[in-house]
């Protein structure tokens, strides 16, 4: 990262000005949760507000936190009630089986 940011300083007079009055880049690492791509799956091209409010149910929905198992369990139809489209009922249990462990994979979508 420093060696990025230092290529950016000498490359960039505007930018290496942005970075002087921000500070430096700190950036938060945090262990990869399931809660993270459904979120970006449910926000991606919505409003921020109808974005929140669709998430909101969903989770409610699956249970929090949110678990591959969770989403697992729901049927497109009740995924499809808190507001999701047909699209996005589909990539939710579709990213579960690309992303989690053989044994939480073969659970079969109801």
């Amino acid at each position: 990262m420093r060696k990025a940011v230092l290529h950016l300083s000498q490359s960039d007079p505007v930018l290496r000005a942005i970075m002087k009055r921000v500070g430096p880049y700190r950036m938060e690492y945090g262990d990869p949760e399931f809660h993270s791509l459904a979120e970006a799956i449910i926000y991606q091209q919505l409003n921020g507000k109808a974005a929140v409010t669709i998430f909101k149910r969903f989770a409610a929905l699956a249970g929090e936190p949110l678990t591959p198992e969770g989403i697992l369990k729901l049927s497109e139809e009740q995924l499809r009630s808190v507001g999701l489209s047909k699209q996005k009922s589909s990539y939710l249990p579709c990213g579960v089986r690309m992303c989690c462990p053989p044994a939480i994979s073969a659970c079969v979508w109801q």
